[in-house]
C-alpha cells in the first residue's frame, strides 16, 4: 500500500464549487471549450442510443447532429434535426414546495407538451422526470393521445451491474439532447446541462431554450437564461 501522505510527487486539488470559479466567465469561449471537452460515459451513450434506435428509429446520422470523434473537431453548426419525438424534463419532488411559484401542475405541464407536439406534428414524447408512479399515471391519462416513453433500466441482465440513479439520469440527458424539441424546468441544473449538450450538437436555439410555464395558458411565465455556444 502506498502512503500518499509521504509522496512528494502527488498533488491533489479539490474544487468544491467549480461553478463559482466560472461565474465571471460563464458562457464565453473558455467556458465552452471546457464544457465541450466533457463527454458522457461510452457505455451510457450506447444504452441511450439503443433506446433511441429501438423506440424512435433515431441515430446521430439521421438526426444530423454534430458529434465528431474528437471534441476539438467541433465547429459552429446549426443544422441538427433531432429524432421524431419531443423531450420534456419535468422536475417534481422538492420543486413542488421549494419552487411552487414556477413549477406547473401535472395538468398544466401535459397541456403545454400537447401544444408543442401538435405544433410539430409529432405524437411521441420522451419524459425525463422524478415524478412518482401515481404522478406518472396521471400524466399518461392527461396525454392519452400521445405515445409517452420513459427510460426504465433493465433489471437482472446477466453480466451487467444494475444502473445507479445517476447513470439513469445521464441516459435521460442523452435522449433529451437528441430530441426534435426540448422543454425543461425553470432553474433546474439538469435542464441546463441538456441545453448545453444541444448547443454542442448543433440544434437551433428555438428548439432548445424552452421552459415550462406555471400555467397552461402560458401566463406568468418565468424563462431560463440562455447561453448560446461560443467557439
Amino acid at each position: 500500500m502506498v502512503d500518499f501522505r509521504k509522496s512528494s510527487n502527488i498533488r491533489t486539488i479539490l474544487f468544491l464549487n467549480t461553478e463559482v470559479v466560472l461565474h465571471d466567465f460563464w458562457g464565453n469561449d473558455e467556458f465552452w471549450r471546457a464544457r465541450r471537452s466533457m463527454r458522457f460515459n461510452e457505455n451510457l451513450i450506447e444504452r441511450a442510443n439503443e433506446f433511441r434506435m429501438d423506440n424512435f428509429n433515431a441515430t446521430n446520422l439521421l438526426d444530423a447532429v454534430q458529434r465528431p470523434a474528437k471534441w476539438e473537431d467541433e465547429r459552429e453548426y446549426r443544422k441538427a434535426i433531432g429524432g421524431d419525438y419531443v423531450c420534456a424534463h419535468l422536475r417534481r419532488a422538492d420543486f413542488l414546495y421549494g419552487r411552487e411559484s414556477t413549477t406547473p401542475t401535472l395538468r398544466s405541464a401535459s397541456s403545454q407538451i400537447k401544444r408543442i407536439a401538435k405544433m410539430l406534428g409529432i405524437d411521441q414524447v420522451f419524459l425525463a422526470s422524478d415524478c412518482t408512479r401515481s404522478e406518472l399515471m396521471d400524466l399518461l391519462t392527461y396525454m392519452k393521445r400521445l405515445r409517452v416513453y420513459k427510460y426504465i433500466p433493465p433489471s437482472g441482465v446477466e453480466g451487467q451491474e444494475p444502473l445507479k440513479d445517476g447513470e439513469v439520469a445521464i441516459i435521460d440527458q442523452i435522449i433529451c439532447s437528441n430530441a426534435r424539441l426540448f422543454i425543461g424546468t425553470y432553474e433546474s441544473t439538469f435542464t441546463y446541462r441538456i441545453y448545453e449538450e444541444r448547443e454542442i450538437l448543433g440544434f437551433h436555439q428555438r428548439t432548445t431554450f424552452n421552459t415550462f410555464c406555471k400555467n397552461e395558458d402560458l401566463s406568468d411565465c418565468e424563462k431560463n437564461s440562455q447561453w448560446p455556444i461560443v467557439y
